[in-house]
């Protein structure tokens, strides 16, 4: 019995020495609406040290922030917004009903994740974004399925 219980502390052990995950806010202009986007590895941007565990990045009003070092949000993270004022800025997601509120929504990061990308806006302020972000043109005429079943599909 004593052997199981060293075992188990053994696989247990390497998890408590993992660092928290660290909490990210950001800090949006009052008023801003529009696309937000987090620069990273840029030499002149703000320096972040790593080894934080809370992080204040402050959106200027043009809505790119530059920072010097590694994308922190590639890792685990928390994070949070508001507004310069103090106010709380809601996070949108999937779920989110209200077509009239404001709302942080995170975009994703770009193809080589040196960019992170937040819409700050309602739902329909959304439209493009992502295209923009990757950096091709939205479908005018997007492909649709046909009601033909595929070949060898269960009918």
């Amino acid at each position: 019995m004593r052997w199981l219980i060293i075992i188990c502390l053994m696989f247990a052990a390497p998890g408590c020495r993992e660092k928290a995950s660290p909490k990210i806010t950001l800090v949006i202009p009052d008023g801003f609406t529009g696309v937000a986007i987090l620069r990273w590895q840029q030499p002149q941007g703000v320096k972040l040290s790593p080894d934080q565990l809370a992080y204040s990045l402050e959106i200027p009003p043009s809505g790119v922030l530059a920072i010097q070092g590694a994308n922190l949000m590639l890792d685990w993270y928390v994070q949070d917004a508001r507004y310069a004022s103090g106010a709380a800025l809601p996070q949108g997601n999937q779920h989110t009903k209200d077509e009239e509120g404001v709302y942080l929504w995170d975009m994703g990061v770009n193809a080589d994740a040196s960019e992170s990308w937040y819409v700050v806006g309602r739902i329909r302020d959304l439209d493009g974004v992502r295209e923009r972000k990757m950096g091709v043109p939205p479908l005018s005429n997007p492909p649709r399925g046909n009601d033909k079943p595929l070949p060898n599909s269960p009918q």
